[in-house]
Formats: structure tokens, sequence, C-alpha cells
């Protein structure tokens, strides 16, 4: 039996061995597509009962990791009684319209806590607190197993009434993260410098990940169109960046390719605030980076699930309890699988020969991606959206030169007349991207709405 296959089986049992330690039920007709797997497997590629033997070994490794991972870390709390508890801000401030959220680690050792704080005064990471209120125990809604995401973050209380709130003390948490996060308010500050809205704030969410300050008319037109990716720091985001930044440093050997890219991948994961798309697309680089400096050739479907893995011997939680982990491996393996077939099939068509090479890829990495990420998105949100076949190929070409312009404009922000002669050409780039995803947006077909029935 090829290594490869053996190799697949053992990570992708680790996976299946997760989700039950996380409380998901499989149902019957999941349980009988495993089955028809394990005959198929047995039967057919001949992989004899010690591999079969051996997976489940694997199917329970990943079953008890779990299953201590979340004991070790799960803290009991008082509900519902008045108290006052100190803690630090341990992540920066979720910024919405009206209020704040904040993850709050206690002293003690009474684990984290998500609070609910007014709009102002502005709360900033490393803040100790002292807060007067009750806890509340986290509830699911509509279906949503909210309990199991916020304890993806190690969150097992809320806070969502503070009666008071108090600075004790500033700068309290990691120096390192608290510097770059630092730099990215300093960062958004030039943006918004450089640029009017909404094109600041859209570059903003390109090239950091912010989505504050993002109009809700924009939010809903990149949702609406299927191009919400372009403002999440992904795996294609942190491709663009990397790919432009080894152009452009003098790298000689696979060596030094390798540790540039580890250093950026993991300044960007860190500046970006490490969440699993932007973490998977890091690891992914550093991998392939890894491969080709090894002259090795990764086996398609042991490249991912091994990445994924790595993944989730750190929080096996992100399998079942963050979408955006589950989204970002969707459209991986969809671009791993189906790219280069849809590539090949536009090939054959007559009108493709018009058409430019970079039009023909955005298409197919485009419809790869989303047949990959369908299902899921019909499942989490009952909504997929078809237009992001045409919009994205319109735009994604121009996103390499959009990242390299606000790349330059960000470096050069203390040499004014520098930055100010790109602020141009940057603005109709953006303005033209907007346009495109608006008008598109106005467009009311190709959206699949689903109605989805939660117990």
């Amino acid at each position: 039996m090829p290594t490869p296959l053996r190799t697949n089986i053992y990570l992708g049992s680790f996976c299946l061995g997760i989700l039950p330690a996380a409380g998901v039920l499989l149902k019957p007709l999941t349980m009988a597509v495993l089955l028809v797997v394990a005959l198929y497997l047995l039967l057919i590629k001949q992989v004899g009962w010690i591999c079969l033997i051996l997976s489940l070994f694997f199917l329970a490794a990943g079953f008890y990791y779990t299953k201590a991972w979340r004991q070790i870390r799960t803290i009991s709390h008082s509900y519902s009684t008045q108290q006052e508890l100190i803690g630090t801000i341990v992540e920066p401030p979720d910024i919405r319209a009206d209020s704040e959220f904040l993850t709050v680690q206690l002293q003690k050792d009474q684990g984290k806590i998500l609070v609910k704080a007014a709009r102002y005064p502005v709360w900033h990471y490393g803040d100790t607190i002292r807060l007067k209120g009750s806890l509340e125990e986290p509830a699911s809604f509509s279906g949503f197993n909210y309990p199991l995401y916020l304890e993806r973050f190690g969150i097992f209380a809320t806070m969502p009434r503070p009666r008071a709130i108090k600075l004790v003390a500033k700068d309290q948490a990691n120096r390192l993260l608290g510097s770059l996060f630092g730099l990215r308010t300093y960062w958004e500050g030039v943006i918004q410098d450089a640029l009017p809205e909404p094109e600041s704030s859209f570059l903003a969410g390109i090239l950091l990940g912010s989505k504050r300050a993002i109009p809700q008319n924009i939010q809903d037109q990149l949702k609406q169109t299927g191009t919400s990716h372009i403002i999440a720091i992904s795996g294609a985001n942190i491709t663009i960046v990397l790919g432009l930044l080894l152009q452009v440093l003098p790298l000689y050997t696979p060596r030094s390719k390798l540790t540039s890219t580890i250093a950026i991948a993991v300044f960007i994961t860190l500046l970006t605030g490490a969440s699993a798309s932007v973490l998977r697309g890091s690891l992914v680089a550093c991998l392939g980076s890894y491969l080709r400096a090894r002259s090795r050739r990764a086996w398609t479907t042991a490249f991912i699930l091994s990445s994924m893995v790595l993944l989730l011997l750190g929080n096996p939680l992100l399998l079942v309890a963050d979408p955006g982990f589950q989204l970002s491996y969707a459209a991986f393996a969809g671009l791993a699988y189906i790219g280069s077939p849809i590539k090949q099939g536009l090939e054959k068509f007559q009108i493709s020969e018009r058409l430019p090479e970079i039009i023909k890829s955005s298409f197919a990495e485009t419809a790869a991606a989303t047949f990959g990420t369908a299902p899921l998105s019909l499942g989490l949100f009952g909504q997929l959206s078809l237009i992001g076949l045409i919009v994205n190929p319109l735009i994604l070409w121009l996103l390499p030169l959009t990242t390299l312009l606000g790349l330059v404009v960000l470096g050069s922000a203390w040499l004014v007349p520098s930055g100010a002669i790109l602020r141009l050409p940057l603005w109709a780039l953006l303005h033209a991207i907007l346009g495109v995803i608006g008008i598109f947006s106005r467009l009311h077909f190709g959206v699949i709405h689903l109605t989805l029935a939660h117990e």
C-alpha cells in the first residue's frame, strides 16, 4: 500500500477523533458513509487490518487529546452574583458602533471572560481594569454553539452589563504583542491620513485585516458579491504579501528564502491577531517553502491534513468551533484539487483565447474556492453567492498591485513626497474595486439562500 495513503488515513483518523470529544454527534448517515469508506479501503485499496487498527489508535488519540486539552483549560465561575474582579485586556478590543468587546484575563488563575463595555471610554490592549458586575454563562442561540465558540478562545464566562469599569494600570500584557498592535494602530492612522473614506478603511482591511472602520453598506456589498475574503487576512492575502516581499528582498538561496518566509509569516500572524485563516495561510506558506528548500514535492492530501493537524494540536476546537478555520481549509482543498482541472477545462473554450492569462487564473481559482466552500457556506450562513464567480476574476488581478502600492505607502510614511505620489493611483485602484463590487451587489440574482432549520 502506498505510504501517502497510510499517512492520509492516520491523519484523517486523528481529525475524526476530535469531533465526538468536542461534543459533535455523528448522524447515522455520516456513520454509514464512514463505514463505506472503511470497507472501500479494506477491500478495494487493500490497506490491511494492521492499518485499520492503527487508524483506530489515531482516532482514539484525537479523542483523548481533545478531552485532555479541554479539561486542562476548563474554568468554573460563580454566575449571576454581583462581584468585583480585576483582570488585564489580552486582545485588541473588538470595537462596534455602540459598544466594544474586551477579552479580559482575570487574576488569580480565574481564566478569561468576555466583557461587553460601552463604546466610550476606549480601552486598550494591556490595560488592567477593575470590573463590577455579574458573570453569565454563555448560552447557545439560533442553533449556534456559542459556548463552544468562546471556549475555542479559552473564555468560559461573559459580563454583558458591567456596573463599573475602572483603570488600574496600563501596559500590563505582553510587551512585544503590545508593540505590534500599536504598530497596526499607527499604520491604520497612516492609511486614514493618506486616503479618504471608504477607500482608506477598505485598504486597512486588505493589508491589516481591520474591519471595524469599514462602513456597514460596504460590508453588506462584500457579502452579497462573495468578496468578503478580500478584507479578511487569509491565505490569499498572505501569499500576495509574501510573494511581493520575497521578490524585493535580496535572497539567493532556498535556505534564506525559507528563513525570510518564516520571519515574515510570524510577523504578519502576530500583527493581525493570529486568526485561524491567518494561521493556516502562514503555516502552509512556511511548509511549502520548507519543501522547496529540500527540493521535495508535497502529496496534496497529506500536505493539507498535516498542516491541519499541526494547528489542531495547538487548538483542537478549531475544527468544530471556528468557521474561519473551516472555510479556509475548504477553499484550500478546492484550489488544490479542482483549480487546475477547471483551468484546463476553460482552455477548451474558444473565448478563453481572448482572455488574459491572469483573468483565466482568477476565474479558475475563484470557481475552485467557491465549490470547495459552497457546502459550508450554505450550512453555516444559509447563503451562497454565485456572483463571486464573475466579480472575483474582475478584481483579484488588481489586488497584487494594490497591495504593493499600499505597502509602499506604509513603508514610506515618513517620506511625505514619496507616499503622496502613490496616493492617487492607489485611490484609483481601490475606487475601481469598490465600484465593481457596488455595481454587482445591486443585481438581485446569483445568490442562493437556504432556510436553516435549527433545533
